[in-house]
């Protein structure tokens, strides 16, 4: 090995020393709940990669799921490979938020829209069905929706229910 190798390979090892943070395209292999693993070319495999830089048990937060073989941006913090997050992503299975116990979750093109008071889906859908038995009172006494606005109802109730979980 020539001077100038050794040389540059002192330089290349002490500048990865300084260096606070790494970024790396990877394709995802395996998801879980909490951190995926991350295949790169000709470069070690990447474990337990966190959807979140911070490790805790967050009570507010957002998380963003990526697809099972999608392309991932990592950020290896500190030059610690134990220590990588994903910052950017090309597909997302499920993202999922988080505040004061409201939740939105977004997956498989529908919604879940909750806290721990109220679920919107059960709003709508029992905000239709009572429309569809609803009694109107009108001049000539007690009446109900005609059919007609029954069966707008009833599809309505339908489309809406197709947005959630």
């Amino acid at each position: 090995m020539e001077f100038e190798e050794v040389f540059g390979q002192i330089i290349d090892a002490k500048n990865k020393q300084t260096e606070k943070m790494t970024v790396t395209l990877g394709t995802v292999t395996e998801v879980r709940d909490n951190d995926c693993d991350v295949t790169r070319e000709q470069m070690p495999e990447l474990l337990e990669v966190r959807y979140h830089a911070i490790i805790d048990n967050l009570e507010n937060y957002i998380k963003i799921i990526p697809k099972q073989g999608s392309k991932v941006l990592c950020a290896i913090i500190e030059n610690d490979i134990s220590e990588t997050c994903i910052i950017a992503y090309s597909e997302i299975e499920r993202v999922m938020i988080k505040i004061e116990g409201a939740e939105f979750i977004m997956e498989n093109g529908k919604f879940t829209i909750k806290n721990g008071k109220a679920d919107l889906k059960d709003i709508l859908k029992t905000g239709f069905e009572t429309l569809k038995r609803a009694t109107i009172t009108t001049p000539s006494g007690p009446g109900q929706f005609s059919p007609d606005d029954k069966l707008v109802f009833e599809r309505q109730k339908s489309k809406v229910l197709e947005l959630f979980n």
